[in-house]
């Protein structure tokens, strides 16, 4: 009630309206593997804005670590309320698949990746180690995938070297001459004759060599 000066009183009467603020949200917690994009989407609200100035509804992040994200909704009321978001960066498994390797002509290796808890060779196998035997050299890449189903890729080369030409064995005088070689070994009668590792050698006795 109001009073004037002249002792005259009249009262007057208001409401007000409390309004309930947005229950905004900025979506689950997220994970993603390193170098992934995630799209982060508000809601609650009427209009928003994130940390990142973005006013759009969602937000595309790349995030190379761990971070957080918040959002600011305003509603039809032009009450604000803010929500935040975490998004975890997991780092790539660091995957090998092994050292180069050097095989002769027609043999086999075995090539073993590490570094992840499943994998998937070029050739379809879904096993830790493969057996091939390339005609040539070729190379071979795997993809690993850890327990945070990130996955990394690595290569390795399998060098195939010719075979020698079947080597022969010449008279020359008293001594036994072998085709040209990087090193020699000779045996009698199949026997391995000991300290005979040169391109010559001269037989003692009787027999193949």
């Amino acid at each position: 009630a109001g009073t004037d000066g002249n002792n005259c009183t009249a009262s007057g009467q208001v409401t007000v309206t409390i309004n309930q603020l947005p229950n905004v949200s900025a979506g689950n917690d997220v994970e993603i593997c390193e170098g992934e994009t995630t799209v982060l989407t508000a809601s609650g609200a009427t209009s928003y804005v994130w940390d990142n100035l973005e006013s759009t509804e969602s937000i595309s992040v790349s995030p190379t670590q761990t971070a957080s994200y918040s959002v600011t909704g305003t509603d039809g009321n032009n009450c604000t309320a803010s929500g935040l978001v975490t998004v975890t960066v997991n780092q790539l498994p660091n995957v090998s698949a092994g050292n180069d390797v050097e095989i002769c002509e027609g043999e086999s290796t075995v090539l073993t990746a590490s570094g992840a808890t499943s994998y998937v060779w070029d050739n379809l196998e879904s096993t830790e180690s493969i057996s091939v035997s390339p005609t040539q050299t070729a190379s071979y890449s795997v993809t690993g995938t850890d327990g945070n189903t990130c996955t990394a890729s690595d290569q390795v080369s399998v060098i195939v070297n010719a075979l020698l030409a079947q080597p022969t064995i010449t008279v020359n005088g008293s001594e036994l001459e072998a085709s040209t070689g990087s090193s020699y070994q000779w045996y009698l009668d199949g026997v391995l004759i000991q300290n005979a590792t040169s391109s010559t050698y001269s037989p003692t006795q009787t027999g193949n060599y």
